[in-house]
């Protein structure tokens, strides 16, 4: 009879468990997981396959995909960054007729990343209390570089393809960094603006 009773106890606990896990997650659990497995964990493993999925997921469903995005790890975001800045450097060259081109650009963009990973983790995690690590605001503005896909769009003389890319990065910083640090939203968005405008300044003077 007892152990009856211990078993019902452990039945209540594990239904309380899932319980709080189905409300959490909420009705989409399943869906979102299915998202999770072929954004991150595509069938054969294929580079080129997760690369294209990633981007399409961070372009057109950011917050599923920032929601759904591991928390930690250095190796994935990296590669990615880096094969979103190789084929931005490669339009600019050949746009350009300047090979140098690629190399500048290539070198800059990793730079630009790694050292603003350090200092928008620095501001947020240490100047307004943020939740998130170094590895996942790294994660976060690295994901982010997913709109230098279409960066190089020009129409007649007007970079029409880099203004679009920088207003629609500051929505996926907002949006990842919101959901790695869980700061207030006008804190985020503040400190967001505000480290963008620095760090358009900064690039105008250093050229």
């Amino acid at each position: 009879m007892v152990d009856s009773d211990k078993d019902t106890g452990e039945e209540k606990s594990e239904a309380g468990i899932v319980k709080v896990d189905v409300e959490d997650a909420g009705p989409d659990a399943d869906l979102d997981d299915d998202f999770a497995g072929r954004v991150f964990r595509p069938e054969g493993n294929n580079s080129f396959q997760k690369y294209t999925a990633q981007a399409a997921a961070v372009l057109f469903h950011p917050k599923k995909f920032f929601a759904a995005l591991p928390a930690d790890g250095w190796r994935e975001p990296a590669l990615f960054l880096s094969a979103s800045v190789a084929i931005y450097g490669f339009l600019q060259a050949l746009g350009h007729s300047n090979p140098l081109l690629f190399f500048s650009t290539f070198f800059n963009g990793l730079l630009y990343t790694s050292v603003g990973s350090v200092i928008v983790w620095s501001v947020f995690k240490k100047g307004c209390k943020g939740q998130g690590s170094l590895s996942q605001t790294f994660r976060v503005l690295a994901y982010s570089k997913a709109t230098l896909l279409f960066a190089w769009v020009m129409v007649g003389h007007m970079a029409i393809g880099g203004y679009l890319s920088v207003v629609y990065t500051l929505y996926l910083n907002y949006v990842g960094l919101s959901k790695v640090h869980k700061l207030n939203r006008r804190i985020t968005i503040g400190l967001v603006l505000g480290m963008s405008l620095l760090s358009l300044a900064l690039k105008k003077f250093t050229g």
